[in-house]
């Protein structure tokens, strides 16, 4: 296996004739990445989502570790994120909004 801290690996292959991949990093189940219509058939996660997916849990892992660190018991948390997409190409986003929200007992801690 791979040490993840020095090096990680992903693969994506065509599925039809269109824009639809599977992908799979370092031997994990494969997830269905597609685009939307009229040039795929939104039969998966876009790229899009993924990195608004990988942007929040990045997020979540670097605000839990340091909330932790100051001993403080983590009984929920969830991030929400949001991607205002540029209408020209190639697409992306022009904004990117995410928030978080914690359990209860944590509520004090933003006050």
């Amino acid at each position: 296996m791979t040490d993840k801290s020095k090096e990680l690996s992903a693969s994506i292959a065509l599925v039809n004739d269109r824009l639809h991949f599977t992908g799979a990093a370092d031997e994990k189940k494969p997830i269905s990445i597609d685009y939307t219509p009229p040039l795929g058939d939104n039969l998966g996660y876009t790229s899009l989502e993924l990195m608004l997916l990988s942007l929040s849990s990045c997020l979540g892992s670097a605000v839990l570790t340091f909330l932790r660190r100051m001993n403080k018991n983590i009984k929920g948390f969830e991030i929400k994120s949001r991607g205002i997409r540029k209408q020209e190409h190639p697409t992306g986003f022009s904004t990117i909004f995410s928030g978080d929200k914690v359990g209860k007992k944590m509520a004090s801690l933003y006050r």
